[in-house]
């Protein structure tokens, strides 16, 4: 079995392509939000703690919802595949329009 290269993907609209060949693995040491999609061969997902395996097809497509390392492989031959975090929602300026809300003076009407 080969050593699986670390991939950091951290916040931030990111989308990156790996090729795996044959035997490869790749390590996502975060991967919560991230979105794995098959693009060539089929592809293998384990992640730490999780009892059941996801196993993808080209063009399939898994949203992971843990912070738990993930191992992505191979299955039969060579694969490509695209990892995606969408950047982080900012939700300040919901909190803060709240405020203004709340503490601006009710309109009286006529």
């Amino acid at each position: 079995m080969n050593t699986p290269r670390t991939v950091r993907v951290d916040g931030g609209a990111i989308t990156e392509v790996q090729r795996l060949r044959q035997g490869q693995f790749v390590r996502v040491a975060r991967p919560q939000g991230l979105r794995v999609r098959a693009e060539r061969g089929t592809l293998w997902l384990t992640q730490d703690g999780r009892p059941r395996d996801v196993e993808l097809e080209p063009g399939q497509c898994a949203c992971i919802d843990d912070d738990a390392p993930l191992l992505v492989g191979t299955l039969g031959g060579d694969a490509m595949l695209t990892l995606t975090r969408a950047p982080r929602p900012r939700r300040l300026w919901l909190a803060r329009l709240i405020g203004r809300l709340a503490s601006s003076p009710r309109p009286r009407w006529a």
